[in-house]
């Protein structure tokens, strides 16, 4: 019997000083009494020096506070066995990581003996994901940059456009139209009574013509800058798209803010505006109504909501991603570029209500 226990503790001995992975045991005042060769490997010192240290010498210091308590909850009983991740000291006064499993072992009596510590070196995967760790927040920080650098591109090229609409418009009004009135007022002045009845009809063709451009460089100078663009309230704006609205596609607008906050910049103003003026189009076009709503109001802190909303057809959501329209997705995409988002929601039969919700900005 003596020989198979003698037997058994030499198997026993041999498997933990061969195990692949660092085993150490330890004593109840934190002492080495034996460790194995890959727990020697891993840490630098050997047998004979470890067995002269505590886990706290080749404990990183940083570390101690948080594995003393996994020691102290083992031995309370909140578990029987503890895992957790800690760094060591190598006797070169390298930093490593170990991956450690502990479990608590008792003497016959069921005092407290030792405590059996099994350790894998991790440090390689740590420092793979201290890597990860910084190309994630390198490329966040990228991505954060070019993300801010499109927003001051979309916010110029508003710009860009807002002013080229004010140059378009000057020529127009200040140029095109004054050279037609002009034009306009000298065929008037010519002696009628000396034309032939031929000459006269030309005379009178030539003068429609010249009204009818007259009136259609007015609507465009409109279109382009609208007079309530000097304005910031709402009231003008709203009065507006209800007017073009009803003049262009027959439908009846009823527009509402409620206590939304002015949209102090020019650019703004015109892309909200001609944004409002595509989705009544959209309205128009395929709702198959009448009448439509659009309401104004804060979206929190320094952000505009503009619902656009019809009680008609709708659709499927689903199918119009497949096949979705040109003026929804610019609307979306600059909405994008300038730091906000559009929403649509619709069901079959039961309309469509489109949001759009910008930074002011």
């Amino acid at each position: 019997m003596q020989n198979r226990q003698c037997t058994d503790g030499a198997i026993a001995q041999m498997a933990f000083d061969e195990a692949p992975i660092g085993m150490a045991i330890v004593s109840v005042q934190n002492l080495f009494l034996h460790v194995n060769r890959a727990f020697c490997r891993f840490i630098g010192y050997s047998r004979r020096e470890l067995l002269g240290m505590t886990i706290r010498d080749i404990t990183f210091p940083a570390d101690w506070p948080s594995s003393r308590h996994a020691i102290r909850r083992l031995r309370a009983g909140v578990a029987p066995i503890q895992r957790f991740e800690k760094r060591y000291v190598h006797k070169s006064g390298k930093v490593l990581w170990g991956a450690l499993r502990v479990r608590l072992i008792f003497n016959p009596s069921g005092r407290l003996a030792c405590t059996l510590a099994q350790v894998i070196d991790i440090t390689e995967r740590k420092r793979m994901e201290l890597e990860l760790r910084a190309a994630q927040r390198e490329l966040e920080r990228k991505v954060a940059e070019r993300t801010a650098k499109l927003r001051s591109l979309a916010r110029e090229l508003t710009l860009t456009e807002h002013r080229e609409r004010e140059r378009i418009a000057g020529v127009l009004h200040d140029d095109l139209q004054q050279l037609l009135a002009s034009a306009s007022y000298n065929l008037g002045a010519l002696p009628v009574q000396r034309l032939t009845a031929e000459e006269r009809r030309a005379l009178r063709q030539v003068q429609r013509a010249l009204a009818r451009s007259l009136a259609l460089t007015r609507t465009l100078g409109t279109g382009l800058r609208p007079p309530f663009m000097d304005q910031a309230a709402w009231g003008p704006l709203l009065g507006w798209l209800a007017a073009d609205a009803r003049d262009k596609f027959g439908l009846t607008v009823a527009g509402r803010a409620d206590g939304a906050p002015e949209i102090e910049t020019h650019a703004l103003r015109e892309f909200v505006c001609e944004a409002v003026r595509e989705l009544l189009f959209n309205v128009a076009k395929h709702a198959r109504v009448k009448a439509a709503q659009v309401r104004v109001r804060p979206a929190g802190a320094g952000q505009l909501s503009i619902m656009v909303r019809d009680r008609g057809a709708g659709f499927d959501l689903q199918q119009r991603k497949r096949g979705r329209t040109l003026g929804l997705f610019t609307i979306r995409e600059r909405a994008q570029e300038l730091g906000g988002r559009l929403e649509v929601r619709s069901r079959p039969g039961r309309g469509t209500c489109v949001t759009l919700t910008l930074p002011l900005r």
